[in-house]
């Protein structure tokens, strides 16, 4: 079973970020250099349990960072704000993980600066759907 990877990558620790998951985050980033003019580099990543962990917590991170919203996958947000979002999801989901790459202990965010939009894990047990939406309790 290949791993299972939720990365952050950006031009820099400034932002903005793109968060995504997937298998091989830096060939990823090769993918995206190839139409952006700025240089991009993988600024963190973790390893999850398991695809389905992955997904669920790409998709919470996502709603999490709704307000920061730029397109796709990307967020202006910095970096230190992003690894905490995805630190705190985790926890509230108990999605296990760990690090491989970047800097996870030192993020200098308070948490009350994260705005969750009530999202539970029941609502998230399915992967993203762009038809439905994200499902998020009100």
């Amino acid at each position: 079973m290949s791993p299972h990877f939720l990365y952050i990558v950006g031009p820099n620790d400034q932002g903005p970020v793109k968060i995504g998951r997937g298998s091989d985050a830096y060939g990823r980033v090769n993918e995206l250099q190839i139409g952006n003019w700025v240089e991009l580099h993988v600024l963190a990543a973790i390893e999850t349990a398991s695809r389905h962990d992955a997904v669920l917590l790409e998709g919470c991170v996502h709603a999490a960072l709704g307000h920061a919203f730029v397109r796709g996958e990307w967020f202006a947000v910095s970096l230190a704000y992003a690894v905490q979002a995805v630190r705190d999801v985790a926890e509230r989901l108990g999605v296990k993980w760990k690090a491989v790459a970047g800097n996870w202990s030192d993020t200098r965010v308070p948490k009350r600066d994260i705005i969750y939009l009530g999202i539970t894990k029941r609502k998230f047990s399915r992967p993203y759907n762009k038809k439905r939406g994200l499902h998020v309790s009100s």
